[in-house]
């Protein structure tokens, strides 16, 4: 396989910044667009995939540890789990809102529960993808290397 060049090295890498900062937005003011924790996770997975393309898969498995990832998507599929049995025990409906509305419309502490479970779904769906993308791509360097 060709080395990857100067110039889609140099693009990808500079892309990855701004990715990970759009991410981190859609995940977290889902209450003030139409996105959301499951779009945002996405384009957070994409900053890591965007490290691949940069022709540094070694980079890409060094900041994507199968158990850290694991753990932390884990970790995040639990919390929105909490979310929902916090107010079930609060008396509401599972997943209902029982934070109070911010004063200021349109803020993230306006939207009650909707900014935590979109961050934890951002998190688990941005963890999932890495897993999958790290799992296919290690897959197809083992098919290249003849190993099976």
């Amino acid at each position: 396989m060709p080395a990857t060049s100067d110039a889609i090295r140099m693009v990808t890498l500079a892309f990855t910044g701004p990715t990970l900062v759009v991410g981190w937005y859609l995940a977290s003011h889902a209450q003030t667009s139409p996105s959301g924790g499951f779009q945002g996770g996405v384009v957070l997975a994409t900053a890591f995939t965007l490290i691949y393309l940069a022709g540094q898969f070694i980079a890409f498995k060094r900041l994507s540890p199968i158990h850290f990832i694991d753990s932390v998507e884990a970790v995040a599929a639990g919390s929105f789990a909490v979310v929902g049995v916090a107010a079930l025990g609060l008396g509401a409906a599972y997943l209902a809102n029982v934070l109070p509305l911010g004063s200021s419309p349109g803020a993230v502490n306006s939207s009650g529960t909707i900014a935590l479970i979109s961050f934890f779904v951002g998190v688990e769906v941005s963890a999932a993808f890495v897993l999958i993308i790290g799992e296919l791509l290690e897959q197809t360097l083992v098919i290249r290397e003849g190993g099976r």
